[in-house]
């Protein structure tokens, strides 16, 4: 296959991936991203070519990014991006969200190359932490457990929410959402449009009472949707 199609090619490839994918040069310049990056950050592709990578970051991390981007070079192997640390990307609108970033080098025609793979954790972090927070009160049951005037049964609040029913497709959607499944990947696996998916994700959130995605899972939880 000539070299000119197979770059097509791999630009298709890449182009079509479902995580947004940046291309910089050994300077830190952007010069390559696929359509994702718009719907992540809010920019246009054509607006970031020829841009410092550390446009997408926030403040906060731009100045040690530098010197992460150098150490980066000079071992040049696959890595996740930020281990052991968080990440937020920074949207055109200003508004910051946290980032699951894998880097990996690339060597073309003498030049030194990083391809960034980059999506939303939004939902992941969230459901995260309230898993987190399910453990140490489990734990804190089975401490208890035995105890003058303490009980091991969970202590659910009987609230209006309890005594309305789903529908089979808002349990469907529900069980999604708690097990960290993406509006996007949601919306591919039953074959509904992602604005879809957000209007039944609303509809769960008004029709039972929570306001955020850790009180589904909560709810998924409690009411064996889901098992963690």
């Amino acid at each position: 296959m000539p070299t000119t199609n197979l770059v097509d090619l791999l630009a298709k490839v890449l182009d079509g991936m479902p995580d947004a994918v940046v291309v910089a040069d050994e300077c830190g310049t952007i010069v390559w991203v696929n359509s994702q990056v718009e719907p992540l950050f809010g920019y246009k592709p054509d607006e970031l070519l020829g841009v410092s990578v550390e446009q997408l970051m926030t403040s906060r991390f731009r100045a040690g990014h530098v010197k992460h981007r150098a150490h980066f070079s000079s071992r040049s192997t696959p890595r996740p991006m930020g281990t052991g640390m968080p990440l937020q990307g920074r949207h055109k609108d200003g508004s910051k969200f946290p980032l699951g970033i894998n880097l990996n080098p690339l060597h073309a025609r003498d030049r030194y190359f990083v391809v960034c793979t980059i999506r939303d954790i939004s939902d992941w972090r969230d459901i995260k932490m309230h898993l987190n927070a399910l453990a140490a009160e489990t734990r804190t049951v089975f401490a208890a457990k035995g105890q003058p005037g303490t009980t091991t049964q969970p202590q659910v609040k009987m609230t209006p929410q309890h005594a309305k029913e789903l529908s089979a497709r808002e349990r469907e959607i529900l069980r999604f959402l708690a097990e960290g499944t993406a509006n996007k990947g949601i919306a591919a696996h039953l074959g509904i449009s992602i604005k879809t998916v957000e209007t039944y994700r609303s509809r769960l959130l008004h029709k039972l009472n929570l306001d955020s995605l850790v009180g589904l899972v909560h709810y998924a939880i409690r009411n064996r949707i889901v098992t963690p």
